[in-house]
């Protein structure tokens, strides 16, 4: 399976080497956040909008990887946004805003999971985030499902990076902030999940083939 055509970085992809789309893109986010910052503390009504269009994509993405149910990650977006209308002064100072807001989405992410207990049952398979992130591209939806099969068993904190990086796109940065690991942490779990997945798929085909 070619992992490109689901957007998939190479397995020898390291922390040095993300690109510089990756510095601009945090650049650009940095700025805005510092403009949102300043709306807060001007209590100025169109703070909570400018950080909703930073944010409300990012925080829904990674919610819907990890609860794999598009109304909960709704759900956690709309509860995020509450939490920080009650605490604008909270928000403006936080050091990093968008890290801040990230956090708190993940708290509740967890939080919801924790609450829902082993018996909890995902809406959405792995094979269908990634079928609806390629859209109409021409990938193959047999290889799709069996990635989506062979993502199941990864181990969980391996997962979480994989589809926040696959899925989401997130930098190794954020993901290591969100996450609360170092960047170093964040980038192994990325490539012992490919190096994990290219091993399952080979004994998968290999059974198909025998």
């Amino acid at each position: 399976m070619n992992h490109q055509n689901i957007g998939v970085l190479s397995a020898s992809e390291t922390v040095g080497n993300s690109g510089m789309a990756d510095e601009s893109t945090m650049m650009a986010c940095g700025k805005d956040a510092e403009n949102i910052r300043d709306l807060f503390l001007k209590d100025d009504s169109s703070a909570l909008a400018r950080l909703y269009d930073l944010l409300g994509g990012k925080i829904f993405g990674m919610a819907v990887v990890t609860l794999r149910s598009k109304a909960e990650a709704e759900d956690i977006v709309h509860d995020v946004f509450v939490l920080v209308a009650r605490n604008k002064n909270a928000v403006a100072e936080a050091h990093d805003i968008p890290s801040y807001i990230m956090r708190m989405a993940r708290n509740l992410v967890m939080d919801r999971l924790r609450s829902a207990g082993a018996g909890r049952r995902a809406e959405a398979g792995y094979a269908d985030l990634l079928k609806a992130r390629e859209g109409e591209n021409d990938v193959d939806p047999s290889e799709l499902e069996r990635l989506g099969k062979a993502i199941e068993f990864l181990p969980a904190d391996q997962r979480e990076v994989l589809m926040l990086k696959v899925f989401n796109g997130m930098t190794f940065e954020a993901i290591a902030a969100l996450t609360d690991v170092s960047i170093n942490t964040a980038a192994g779990r990325y490539r012992y999940a490919l190096e994990k997945l290219a091993k399952l798929l080979k004994m998968k085909a290999g059974a198909a083939a025998a």
